[in-house]
């Protein structure tokens, strides 16, 4: 039997229990301070990651680099999250420090694109067609103009490339051509300030050089996204410059990181001529089916003219492959040789030789408490299509960026592009256009026999014409001294 003195014992020491017990719950049961850093997937801090306590509105941002504070019970978990990357859930128990990691989402990364005045907006929300490309996208198969690069990548943008060497111009038209007269370009917008991308240079149908545009200079290792607005309601803060939609680039700039980052590049790509024109290969140098035209007392008779041996002479005034069918019999040509009358079917394209381009950039990226540094370099050189042609081009850019208050940042970004080219194209009706001179060229004519381009009185070896009166020139003389 249970005395009365040892039940209040016992009771008063499970009153103590409870009080203990509860005590160390209530415990648990309080808010602490979880603090933790959020970076990407290049371990480069995160500013403005969401960080909300799940099932509740309690929640914080990251700073400006990648940390934050949050008052949190033992139980909680934590859901992270930024808009094109994936979601983050992390259970606070045991936990005081946190780093966290987070990954692109593949799927929703495509939807986040940069509109008017860098404001970046996702691609749902937006009442009009835009399209942005990446860098790694246009840098997988570098060309030397970045507007190439964007060939075939956005919908309703057509690239025409002007046939005037790796220095050229590009034509860009967004949803085909407005306006007759007037000008179809869009408007290129570099970091928010709008450039002039006119061609610098244009040719007649007598001749000229194509100088090139603006946007050639731009170093595609230095941007980070192209963002294309397609339409007036696209680009309606642009004004009427825009008229014709715009094309936004925006390069790259320093991030928060540990260290100083270098990231190097090389690549090199080989060209060679194509989509050259088709030519017949049947008849030969001549007039009305016979090899030399003759003018005689006013009257325009045709006759072959023969040697000692029965073989016609070929006509230094015929330009065009209006002659007999070439048969390999032999002729008197051009240079006073005894040669077989034969087509020369690759004589057009054996003319151009395998081009090469070869691109090397670094770049450097560093921080300093609430500022960041990006430098980057570059150093292109071309071998054209063309015999002694091609460019060189060394460009450098240094941008940066701080905080100068809770509502205020400040950027800048300078850069130096030198180019040379050498042995530029000419352009149109001009006796100096290679091009012009090879397609006019007879298809009996050899290019071996045009290689040795000047005589012992440094005149040149012309196939039709005469040392002072040139009809068409010698494409050999055109690339190695019309520099």
């Amino acid at each position: 039997m249970i005395s009365i003195s040892k039940f209040i014992y016992c009771s008063k020491l499970c009153a103590i229990l409870i009080v203990f017990f509860a005590t160390i719950v209530a415990a648990n049961a309080q808010d602490r301070i979880i603090r933790g850093e959020v970076s990407d997937e290049n371990d480069d801090p995160m500013p403005g990651v969401n960080i909300i306590i799940k099932g509740t509105t309690r929640g914080v941002s990251s700073g400006f680099d990648g940390t934050f504070e949050l008052n949190a019970n033992e139980n909680d978990i934590l859901i992270i999250s930024f808009i094109g990357y994936e979601s983050y859930e992390i259970q606070v128990k045991g936990k005081n420090d946190l780093t966290i990691s987070l990954s692109p989402d593949s799927e929703s990364i495509e939807e986040v694109v940069v509109t008017a005045l860098g404001i970046k907006r996702e691609k749902k929300a937006l009442g009009y067609s835009v399209q942005e490309i990446k860098s790694e996208e246009m840098i997988e198969a570098k060309e030397i103009n970045l507007l190439n690069s964007l060939s075939g990548k956005v919908a309703g943008l057509q690239i025409s490339k002007v046939g005037s060497g790796a220095s050229g111009s590009t034509n860009v038209i967004i949803r085909g051509y407005t306006s007759i007269k007037g000008d179809n370009r869009p408007l290129f917008v570099i970091d928010g300030i709008p450039i002039e991308n006119s061609a610098i240079g244009e040719a007649s149908e007598w001749g000229g050089f194509d100088y090139g545009d603006g946007v050639a200079d731009i170093n595609q290792e230095d941007i980070e996204t192209v963002s294309v607005l397609k339409g007036p309601s696209a680009a309606a803060l642009y004004g009427t410059r825009a008229a014709n939609g715009a094309i936004l680039i925006t390069t790259k700039k320093g991030s928060k990181r540990k260290g100083i980052g270098i990231n190097y590049s090389s690549n090199f790509t080989f060209e060679e001529a194509i989509g050259l024109p088709e030519y017949q290969n049947t008849y030969g140098r001549g007039t009305a089916g016979s090899f030399l035209f003759d003018v005689s007392e006013g009257d325009h008779s045709i006759q072959n003219i023969i040697d000692a041996d029965g073989d016609p002479y070929t006509s230094m005034s015929s330009l065009e492959s209006w002659g007999p069918k070439m048969e390999g019999q032999m002729v008197n040509i051009w240079n006073g040789e005894k040669k077989p009358f034969s087509p020369q079917p690759n004589n057009v394209k054996d003319f151009f030789e395998t081009g090469f381009t070869a691109t090397n950039n670094i770049s450097l990226t560093g921080t300093h408490k609430d500022a960041t540094v990006r430098a980057g370099f570059g150093y292109m050189t071309n071998k054209g299509l063309l015999a002694n042609s091609g460019m060189n081009r060394f460009s450098t850019s240094i941008s940066g960026n701080t905080k100068l208050g809770e509502k205020m940042r400040f950027e800048a970004r300078l850069s130096f592009v030198k180019t040379s080219v050498e042995n530029r194209p000419s352009l149109a009706q001009s006796q100096s256009n290679t091009m012009y001179q090879l397609v006019r060229m007879p298809r009996s004519i050899g290019l071996e026999d045009l290689k040795d381009y000047r005589d012992e009185n440094l005149f040149a070896n012309l196939y039709s014409g005469t040392k002072t009166h040139q009809q068409v020139h010698n494409p050999y003389w055109i690339v190695n001294l019309s520099k």
